[in-house]
This record gives C-alpha cells, sequence and structure tokens, in this order.
C-alpha cells in the first residue's frame, strides 16, 4: 500500500496562493483593487450614493447635476449599442409599409394616374 504525503496543503491555502509562472504581484492586483475600494467606502461612503445626491441637488448648478446624472445612469441602465441589420446572404432588408402602399394608390386615385 501506498503511504500518503505528509506534506499536503488545504485546498484553501492552494486557491490563495499564484498558479505556477504567474508573478503573485498580478495575480493579487484585484484583491488590492478590492481592499482600496473597501476603505475609501468606509472613509468616504458609497461614492454612488454621493453622486446621486449631487444629480438631484436642485441648489447646484444644471451642468454639475447633469455630469453627476449621466456617471449614475450607467449604473441602472446599460449603453444601447447599435447593430446591423442585414436581410438574406447580407443584402439590404426591403421595407414596405402597408400605409404608404395604401397612400400612394389614394393619391394616384386622386390624381387621375
Amino acid at each position: 500500500m501506498e503511504k500518503m504525503p505528509t506534506d499536503l496543503k488545504p485546498a484553501a491555502s492552494l486557491l490563495s496562493s499564484p498558479a505556477p509562472g504567474i508573478p503573485a504581484a498580478r495575480t493579487s492586483k484585484r484583491k488590492t483593487q478590492q481592499d482600496t475600494w473597501e476603505s475609501i467606502i468606509d472613509k468616504f461612503g458609497d461614492p454612488l450614493s454621493e453622486l446621486a445626491e449631487i444629480a438631484f441637488d436642485k441648489n447646484l448648478p444644471v451642468a454639475v447635476r447633469k455630469d453627476a446624472l449621466k456617471e449614475v445612469v450607467q449604473y441602472g441602465h446599460s449603453k444601447r449599442r447599435s447593430i446591423e441589420v442585414t436581410g438574406a446572404d447580407g443584402n439590404p432588408i426591403e421595407v414596405r409599409l402597408k400605409l404608404i402602399d395604401e397612400i400612394s394608390q389614394a393619391m394616384s386615385k386622386l390624381s387621375g394616374k
């Protein structure tokens, strides 16, 4: 029977140590950023809440409120992106509206054509 190695590390220590070939500084960057963010919130409060207060403070100039609101809105609404729409085989899409056809026919009848 094979003897079990005695130098095994607990799974938690494996997760916290850097992967082979990856510098420890690179793997801990996210942790450092998170710690920094949490210390800012602990010391000064939530920046998003502060921006929201600025955005809705009627005593501030409209330009300041508008800029704050543009930042706050991004957390509740994603930015819209344009998309390209094509027809079959990448050809342009032809759109015909029934109302336009009816108006064209009515105008033709009125003009006697």
